[in-house]
């Protein structure tokens, strides 16, 4: 198995074009499978927001080929091994991958952007968490939008970092399906059966935030 996060360092799939590409979309994660060397090695490559790894298959042996990942393995038919199977990750990487950068304080473009749209003001109402606020729905003096430090393991994460979080509203029916543990989590200190919560950190596309963040709006209208 080989690790391919250095060769897209800086860089994201776009799903679409790993779709156009023939990547197969099941349960979160992309994957793509193509046959090199006269069909007797199957690549396969898989890619979600977590994995981007390869690995190569000897169809006669149903089981990985390893010797495509040691450096120092060598001979005519390895080499062309290596050759059809390097070929094949560059080709994925120039045609479903962008450069990608991490959005620079996003919370910070949240806030904003609910602000802008709602008129509404954040309010700090917790003196012994003075970095924690909320947007009110003006009409309904509903909650509509909850901002939190906490550490990542929090979230069950092998992490010690501390993020900002957003919680929001969110269907009940649908709740539970949205949710991966991976970007979106059950809400954080709020009902877990109508709230859903969500890492600050870029990872989380500025215009899909700003869609759940208008549904939340919605259902505190309520």
């Amino acid at each position: 198995m080989k690790n391919l996060k250095d060769r897209a360092m800086n860089k994201k799939a776009s799903p679409q074009s790993l779709l156009d590409y023939g990547f197969i979309k099941e349960a979160g994660t992309y994957t793509y499978t193509k046959s090199i060397m006269d069909d007797k090695f199957l690549i396969v490559v898989k890619y979600n927001e977590l994995v981007f790894e390869s690995k190569v298959i000897d169809k006669d042996f149903d089981d990985e080929y390893t010797l495509v990942d040691v450096e120092s393995s060598s001979g005519a038919f390895i080499s062309k091994i290596k050759e059809e199977y390097q070929i094949e990750i560059d080709k994925i990487i120039e045609s479903c991958f962008e450069t990608h950068l991490p959005i620079p304080n996003q919370a910070a473009l949240v806030k904003k952007y609910i602000m802008d749209k709602y008129g509404d003001e954040l309010e700090f109402l917790w003196e012994k968490s003075p970095s924690s606020s909320v947007f009110r729905n003006k009409k309904t003096k509903k909650w509509y939008a909850l901002f939190q430090l906490i550490p990542k393991k929090k979230l069950g994460l092998v992490s010690v970092k501390t993020v900002e979080i957003i919680d929001l509203r969110y269907p009940k029916s649908k709740q539970k399906v949205f949710i991966d543990n991976k970007r979106v989590f059950a809400g954080y200190h709020m009902n877990k059966d109508s709230w859903i919560t969500i890492i600050l950190d870029g990872s989380f596309e500025l215009e899909e935030l700003k869609k759940l963040i208008d549904q939340s709006y919605i259902i505190s209208n309520r």
